[in-house]
């Protein structure tokens, strides 16, 4: 027995009881040795490194967004250069009577030396000589001239009136305000992609070249700012007209007038021009700002020029009117001082005594009449000298002058 035991107690010590070497030792999971609490522990410990890093890349990606880096990148190619074909746009001026004729003459001498680009272009009565220049027709030595100094191209034509084709005026015997209807047929220059009309009974202080690259419209127009309806109802004005050209329109305004002539409220309309246009373009038109493009004479004699500063509701400093800033920004000075005539008819001095712009009183100057008074003394000037056309005598009677244009 005590052999037996012996034997039993001498066994090796990595064996069981039946001699068997037993399975290793398996200890149970430890917790803390997890993946997540492995990050953890090293997020932990290196997490002052971590926050840097991530800073610094942070404002990395800022600079780049912010475009602060620009100036390490190559610089971007050039732009292609903007090419514009001038010979595509043209001022487009008409001529019914040798004094129109003049008007245009002198918006074509300005147009010349304002340095202008685009093409220029005279409608004028087919009735009338532009082969020959002859000394003694007026009308013949301005075509000529305007041809010949201002590369102005000649267009024959057909005078229109409210009844259809009529005879041009003369400079004794001037057209009717019926012929005012003839600038519908700037639509019919459709060998150019726009033309640009403005009323010749002007002063053209800068060339407007750059209306010709706004963005396509059939026709781009000014609002009658000086209209006696509020401001949000402001009717559109063809004293002013970007057009790209559509003989289709000539035709659908003269039907739409002969309709209109058979209404008996419109039985002594004269502004059938003005609302012909507005009612086929009012919805469609491109609106051109009247300020600085258009500025009309009657502006200096107002006490409010809310309409044509644009201040209604706005901030005060808006409001400010200061006569010769406005002169100097205005591209285009209008004559309309009605019942006053035009300019190159004289004033009757009842006239002029009337409406001219007030002065405050006890004050050393006056810039609107100073304004005004010199641009009519400018128009005048201007005539004489380069059209060699002395002004119209002003009407003896002032009060029946007034009667005679519907003042009275």
């Amino acid at each position: 027995m005590a052999a037996r035991s012996r034997k039993h107690d001498d066994h090796h010590p990595d064996t069981d009881d039946w001699g068997m070497y037993p399975l290793p030792y398996s200890h149970p999971p430890d917790s803390s040795l997890s993946p997540s609490n492995t990050i953890g522990f090293y997020l932990r410990k290196y997490r002052a490194a971590i926050l840097t890093v991530t800073i610094i890349l942070l404002f990395f990606f800022y600079r780049r967004s912010s475009g602060d880096v620009h100036a390490e990148l190559p610089p971007p190619p050039p732009a292609p250069p903007v090419t514009n074909d001038w010979s595509r746009f043209a001022y487009v001026q008409y001529a019914t009577d040798v004094h129109s004729l003049c008007n245009a003459y002198m918006v074509f001498e300005s147009l010349h030396r304002l340095g202008s680009k685009a093409e220029r272009v005279l409608l004028f009565p087919k009735e009338w000589n532009a082969e020959t220049e002859d000394e003694a027709d007026r009308s013949s030595q301005l075509l000529a001239r305007a041809n010949r100094l201002y590369n102005v191209r000649l267009y024959p034509m057909e005078v229109l009136g409210l009844d259809g084709v009529v005879p041009p005026g003369t400079l004794e015997e001037p057209s009717s305000w019926e012929t005012g209807v003839t600038k519908f047929r700037a639509f019919e220059l459709d060998d150019f992609d726009r033309v640009l009309y403005f009323d010749s009974d002007i002063l053209l202080r800068q060339h407007v070249d750059e209306l010709f690259l706004l963005p396509s419209a059939p026709i781009a127009m000014l609002r009658r700012y000086w209209s006696d309806v509020h401001h949000t109802e402001w009717p559109l004005s063809g004293a002013m007209m970007l057009i790209e050209p559509n003989s289709a329109e000539l035709d659908g305004l003269w039907e739409r007038l002969q309709d209109w002539r058979l209404v008996p409220e419109r039985a002594d309309d004269k502004t059938y021009d003005d609302d012909l246009l507005d009612d086929r373009f009012r919805s469609s038109a491109l609106v051109l700002p009247h300020r600085p493009y258009f500025l009309q004479t009657f502006e200096f004699r107002k006490r409010s020029h809310e309409a044509y500063l644009g201040s209604f509701h706005g901030p005060v400093d808006l409001a400010k009117w200061d006569a010769h800033a406005e002169l100097e920004k205005a591209k285009i000075v209008h004559f309309n001082d009605w019942p006053l005539p035009k300019p190159w008819i004289m004033w009757p001095s009842e006239g002029l005594e009337e409406l001219q712009p007030d002065c405050p009183r006890n004050v050393e100057t006056c810039p609107n009449r100073d304004v005004w008074l010199g641009l009519y003394e400018e128009f005048r000037s201007r005539r004489e000298n380069l059209c060699r056309i002395m002004s119209v005598p002003a009407h003896e009677d002032w009060r029946e002058w007034k009667k005679l244009v519907g003042a009275l």
